[in-house]
């Protein structure tokens, strides 16, 4: 079975914000190794699944600043639009992965507890 990065993350920095930033608040974008920056977000008033604060999460909302992101177009809100609404999370896994994993978060967290998660850029 794949990492899931989509969830791994967003427990990750969920866990970071400070007390009473915790839920709804958007989180940072993410960063790839292959240069890939995306921003990935799930809450209650986020295009997610469950509408959860806290998840495990089975479809996250995704937002492409400067990238159509070709492989998650079926998602996609509209024609001119950069934002992705219920992606399931093993297509965002999968793309993240294609990208050669996370390795920048734009806040600084901790070292990760598991191997690998964010790992450093070669």
């Amino acid at each position: 079975m794949p990492f899931d990065y989509a969830n791994e993350y967003l427990r990750r920095i969920k866990a970071d914000k400070t007390p009473g930033t915790v839920g709804h608040a958007v989180v940072p974008h993410l960063r790839c190794a292959k240069g890939l920056t995306i921003s990935l977000q799930a809450s209650r008033t986020h295009y997610c699944e469950p509408k959860s604060d806290t998840g495990p999460w089975t479809h996250v909302e995704v937002m492409s600043p400067k990238v159509v992101l070709r492989s998650l177009m079926p998602y996609r809100e509209a024609r001119d639009s950069n934002l992705y609404m219920r992606v399931p999370v093993d297509a965002i896994n999968r793309l993240i992965t294609h990208h050669g994993g996370i390795v920048e978060p734009i806040i600084v967290l901790p070292p990760p507890k598991t191997p690998g998660v964010f790992p450093k850029k070669k």
